[in-house]
């Protein structure tokens, strides 16, 4: 049976993989058990799926991205306004 396995590490990817079982949780390639869902590799029904996943963790990963720079954006700010307090 095909599925899709998305990889979510260093190299973003897609490819067709034969499994031979699966349940709900797991799927079994070359006889050896693996999880269905991990946080570095997915498997899925269609390629639209697996490209939807990576798509939707990529913009989760942009998301903090973009509000850690406005945090530190703030801080720098607020350092460059720093003055010597007088005694």
């Amino acid at each position: 049976m095909k599925k899709y396995i998305a990889n979510n590490g260093y190299g973003k990817r897609i490819r067709a993989i034969e499994i031979d079982k699966e349940t709900d949780s797991s799927v079994w390639v070359d006889g050896r058990v693996r999880r269905k869902y991990t946080e570095f590799e997915s498997f899925f029904d269609t390629f639209e799926q697996a490209k939807e996943w990576l798509l939707l963790e990529s913009k989760a990963r942009l998301d903090q991205s973009r509000r850690q720079l406005e945090r530190e954006q703030s801080i720098y700010g607020n350092i460059l306004g720093l003055k010597e307090q007088s005694k």
